[in-house]
């Protein structure tokens, strides 16, 4: 209920009782709930990836952006890893897609796993490829993280019997804003992008299931 109350008075202006009104706004406050809980939805619908639950790709620009503009203005460097889930193509020719929509969800959940930080970012960029924005620009670290992930994938032992070794792997590349430098120009963020996109052909072309920077 919401309560109000006023002071009631006689000729004189005396107050001689108090008036108190109780309105019941039972419907108000479920119909507010409602209406904050499709808000939320909507918002993690606009987001997120709906498969894998993983930030999406206009999410992903917003925030690679974001980070190139804090790397000029404030000196906060950051590194981008793509990664991407090797011969995933022949695991939905051989298994199916419900599948491959399951074991990309499973790749999301161990790579999310890694990722424990808040100053990361884990965004689904496209089919099986993942992107992820780290607030740092260690190289050592997000090298050390990409190894971490790289590993994960792999020992989920999912079968996959066109994979390396018999089981679903992954390839990453990593690009960080440290081993730049002046070249970055005023748009770092896509400096770093198509770097980390060189290291994982590179990845790829050296055999998948590894880490290339």
């Amino acid at each position: 209920y919401m309560v109000s109350s006023s002071p009631v008075r006689d000729a004189d202006g005396k107050v001689v009782a108090i008036s108190v009104a109780h309105i019941d706004v039972t419907e108000k406050r479920a119909n507010d709930r409602k209406t904050a809980r499709l808000t939320r939805q909507l918002k993690e619908l606009a987001t997120h990836d709906h498969l894998t639950k993983a930030l999406n790709r206009r999410e992903f620009d917003r925030l690679a952006r974001r980070a190139g503009k804090g790397l000029l203005k404030n000196q906060q460097g950051f590194s981008i890893l793509l990664v991407d889930v090797d011969h995933f193509k022949s695991f939905n020719d051989i298994y199916g897609h419900q599948a491959g929509d399951e074991c990309l969800k499973h790749v999301a959940n161990t790579l999310r796993a890694q990722l424990r930080s808040a100053e990361t970012s884990l965004c689904r960029y496209g089919g099986e490829e993942f992107a992820i924005i780290l607030n740092q620009d260690s190289a050592m670290v997000a090298q050390q993280i990409a190894g971490r992930i790289v590993a994960s994938v792999a020992a989920m032992a999912i079968p996959h019997a066109d994979g390396i070794g018999g089981v679903v792997t992954a390839s990453c590349g990593v690009a960080c804003s440290s081993e730049f430098g002046a070249v970055l120009g005023t748009r770092p963020e896509e400096v770093l992008l198509g770097a980390a996109d060189r290291a994982l052909y590179i990845a790829k072309r050296d055999g998948r299931n590894c880490v290339r920077s």
